[in-house]
């Protein structure tokens, strides 16, 4: 007698479920990046950006995934014109309550690139190139006659005692 009443209403749980959307890459979204580390100096902030993917919590919907997660999360930072996500969170699907949540949540910032290449850094002069410029402009020096070889000789061994 049980059996007859937990079959169709197994029946019904199963042929109720929603399979998952397709969910297809724009070809804008192509050209976002995804990444965790935080963008060169050439991206400006646009703001917080938040995509999901899964449906309803329990029997009714769809567990979602990180790749499908991943594609609405792109294909909605290029409409808002970034290309490039810093990922700060990530909400797996999850038993919330009485029920499992099906969502899987990705947030972050979009930026835009603002320019082709990131500020080059300086070059400094560390004080073994300084060092040895210096001991050039000394010789140089005594080769003028402007020093003598004793002056020569005590300047060198004050720029070697310093360290180079």
């Amino acid at each position: 007698m049980k059996t007859i009443f937990l079959l169709p209403l197994l029946i019904i749980m199963l042929t109720s479920c929603v399979s998952a959307p397709k969910v297809n890459l724009s070809d804008a979204g192509r050209n976002v990046n995804v990444g965790k580390s935080d963008p060169a100096d050439n991206y400006s902030e646009i703001g917080p950006i938040t995509a999901t993917d899964g449906a309803s919590c329990g029997a009714y919907g769809y567990r979602g995934t990180y790749d499908r997660a991943v594609t609405n999360l792109k294909n909605k930072g290029s409409n808002m014109g970034g290309d490039y996500i810093q990922i700060f969170s990530l909400t797996e699907p999850h038993l919330r309550g009485g029920c499992f949540d099906n969502v899987y949540t990705i947030s972050g910032t979009l930026f835009k690139q603002t320019a082709k290449s990131p500020t080059p850094l300086p070059i400094k002069q560390t004080n073994e190139s300084t060092g040895f410029n210096k001991l050039r402009e000394l010789k140089k020096l005594m080769d003028e006659g402007i020093i003598t070889e004793q002056e020569f000789v005590k300047q060198k061994q004050t720029i070697l005692n310093n360290g180079l």
